[in-house]
């Protein structure tokens, strides 16, 4: 009897500890979630913009994110017609780093009952994007139809204790747990704080290559507490990173001309204008792309950009590739996110800037990841979207 009842006390102490051990591990990450008001809403089209942002509590709750549905209520007098504005960029493959690979589904926007919206994407492949402790990171703009420009529009998060709870989700060892809520941050403000006035109104922005350079040129109808712009630079749409700063007028009721020159381009180049006001707040300009035939490539033997991206079955993706040999046979491959191939395709590629081509068929709707393969290299794999 007395060997019996160690045995169980034992089993029980192991079963508990495990239970303990579990419960720690898919304990870690922790999270702040708030809104910002969104820029580029247009308040006299009756439009107001709202971001959803994400970040750990503390240094001892950084997580990787993965599935997430974010759900939360609004005044009916002040807003209607939620709607998805941007899905922003997050994660993505990276060459080293916390995000070295990964990638979500196509966002959606649902409401269990006509006040409450529910924003979801799901993690389809890699490891999850690493959330820290110290950066707010943007995951979507919503947008709602202004109904009275006097009432306030009360943006409150569903916390655990309302129905539908907000779910954040994290990896721990490739398994997918809850991470825990730590600070939610609602919008109690009005109409009247969000359709302020615009510090600039920008009126064109464009590009064109000339001599081997890129020219940009932007024109401003107004401007009120404007401090800079930040000239942003990308080789594939979606990184940017800062090449200059141009110093606004400030205050202005006048047509104003701004230029800059990059010296160095790409096959493609896409730029984007951040535009700070004196207040530190900001708002990004549309994304431009201009091409050139006379580079010095960012990419050396890879691809440098896809045409079109989303597609649909039936329809040519051209893909441009850069290579430094004179002369080379390779592969085009297509995978699967989990990385089983689906489609493989043998081509020749000259020195210089190629162009190839392939037509996706009979292939579920989702992201895939396309690559060259050569004798001697492999380039970066390149997230590929096919539409229904």
């Amino acid at each position: 009897m007395r060997s019996y009842m160690k045995n169980m006390l034992q089993f029980m102490f192991t079963g508990s500890l495990l239970m303990l051990v579990n419960m720690s591990i898919a304990q870690t990450g922790k999270y702040d979630i708030q809104f910002t008001i969104g820029k580029s809403a247009d308040c006299l089209l009756g439009e107001a913009y709202f971001d959803i942002e994400i970040k750990a509590a503390d240094a001892n709750s950084t997580f990787r994110i993965s599935d997430q549905n974010y759900r939360f209520s609004f005044n009916r007098k002040a807003l209607a017609n939620p709607r998805i504005i941007e899905e922003f960029e997050i994660g993505g493959i990276i060459d080293e780093g916390p995000n070295a690979f990964s990638l979500y589904s196509e966002h959606s926007l649902n409401g269990s009952v006509d006040t409450v919206v529910s924003y979801g994407f799901e993690l389809s492949g890699g490891v999850g994007y690493f959330i820290g402790e110290e950066d707010w990171i943007p995951v979507g703009r919503v947008g709602f139809d202004i109904m009275d420009t006097t009432a306030c529009v009360e943006l409150k998060w569903h916390d655990s204790n309302t129905f539908p709870s907000t779910f954040i989700g994290e990896i721990i060892n490739s398994d997918l747990y809850v991470a825990r809520e730590n600070s939610f941050t609602n919008f109690e403000g009005c109409i009247s704080d969000i359709c302020q006035p615009l510090p600039i109104e920008l009126t064109s922005f464009t590009g064109e290559e000339k001599d081997c350079r890129i020219d940009l040129v932007w024109q401003t109808q107004t401007e009120t507490n404007s401090s800079h712009f930040i000239v942003q630079e990308s080789s594939d749409g979606l990184s940017f990173s800062d090449l200059e700063r141009v110093e606004a007028a400030g205050f202005s009721a006048v047509l104003l001309t701004y230029n800059f020159t990059d010296e160095i381009s790409g096959v493609y180049n896409y730029y984007r204008l951040k535009q700070v006001d004196l207040d530190g707040s900001y708002e990004y300009s549309k994304m431009i792309r201009v091409a050139s035939d006379c580079y010095e490539p960012d990419i050396i033997n890879g691809i440098t950009d896809l045409y079109p991206n989303p597609t649909t079955n039936g329809r040519a993706v051209r893909v441009h590739v850069y290579t430094d040999n004179i002369q080379r046979s390779a592969e085009l491959v297509l995978r699967a996110i989990s990385g089983r191939i689906i489609y493989e395709k043998n081509i020749a590629l000259d020195g210089g800037a190629n162009t190839v081509s392939f037509i996706p068929e009979n292939l579920p709707a989702g992201m895939y990841l396309l690559q060259i393969k050569s004798d001697d290299w492999f380039s970066k794999p390149q997230k590929l979207v096919l539409t229904e």
